[in-house]
């Protein structure tokens, strides 16, 4: 996994740029997804701080990547948010199972009888994508 820049510091008298750390790459994604589920929902920070019983400074802290969530309290939110917990984790994985998690979160709230005609739809478009569609690259998508 790449590390992204986040700060400047100095090794000796020479600037270096200090990377975040894996781990906090991870916070602040996590955080971000809450956040972005959160609006998807329609619920305001303050609505998700009472139903998981915490303040709403400490919602924005999570969203906000500077406090990580524990096991316990994401799945809260994830029951909450109407939102499979490891979607929260999304784009840490290249596998179809990943895939399946983003859809499943996309279509959590939906009736059972519009999920079962959505992933109808998807099994007849795969099929066909199969048949007749060369594989899309990876970054020609």
């Amino acid at each position: 996994m790449s590390q992204n820049i986040t700060d400047v510091m100095l090794e000796g008298n020479v600037a270096v740029r200090k990377r975040e750390s894996t781990s906090q790459l991870v916070v602040s994604k996590v955080g971000a997804a809450i956040a972005a589920r959160r609006q998807v929902v329609g619920l305001s920070q303050l609505q998700v701080a009472h139903a998981i019983g915490v303040e709403r400074e400490t919602v924005a802290r999570m969203e906000g990547g500077s406090i990580a969530p524990s096991l316990p309290r994401l799945a809260q939110l994830a029951e909450v948010l109407s939102y499979p917990i490891g979607a929260f984790f999304d784009g840490y994985s290249d596998l179809a199972e990943s895939d399946a998690l983003r859809m499943s979160g996309i279509i959590a709230d939906l009736p059972k009888a519009n999920r079962d005609a959505i992933v109808q739809i998807v099994s007849y478009v795969a099929q066909a994508m199969r048949m007749t569609v060369p594989p899309v690259q990876p970054g020609t998508h």
